[in-house]
């Protein structure tokens, strides 16, 4: 299966680096296929032409912040409404203040982050695909 990924970060060195990190994850390289934008709003037309597997998303960016696309895709019609995104922040204050804030499929990355940060979220994504798989083929 071949997993497709969208890195939202405006800093492109912050996207190469979650690209690098998470590709480690998959040991097969021809397991994952990875997409970058700078902005929610870049991010939210993408989630309008592509469907993802799995979302990392800054929450700190110019034009649309992370929580603004967020908000905007849980409400959209577009094929990504309920993918599992990854929040990446230095301010989870400002996130947690906002909980009621469409964060359900979601997982809150504080930076700076590690390797082993980055592996336990996309864990928490693969169990939750691996139940969400059971419970359809049940």
């Amino acid at each position: 299966m071949l997993f497709k990924i969208l890195i939202v970060d405006d800093d492109e060195d912050i996207r190469e680096l979650l690209e690098s990190i998470a590709g480690a994850y998959f040991k097969d390289q021809n397991t994952a296929e990875f997409f970058q934008v700078s902005n929610g709003l870049e991010a939210l037309n993408s989630c309008f032409q592509q469907q993802y597997d799995l979302i990392f998303c800054d929450i700190k960016m110019p034009q649309m912040d992370g929580l603004s696309f967020l908000q905007s895709l849980r409400k959209s019609q577009s094929m990504n409404t309920d993918t599992f995104v990854i929040l990446v922040s230095g301010f989870m204050g400002s996130v947690e203040a906002k909980n009621d804030q469409g964060l359900e499929h979601t997982y809150l990355l504080e930076k700076p982050f590690s390797a082993n940060s980055i592996g336990m979220a996309m864990n928490i994504w693969m169990a939750l695909r691996l139940k969400d798989t059971k419970s359809i083929s049940a």
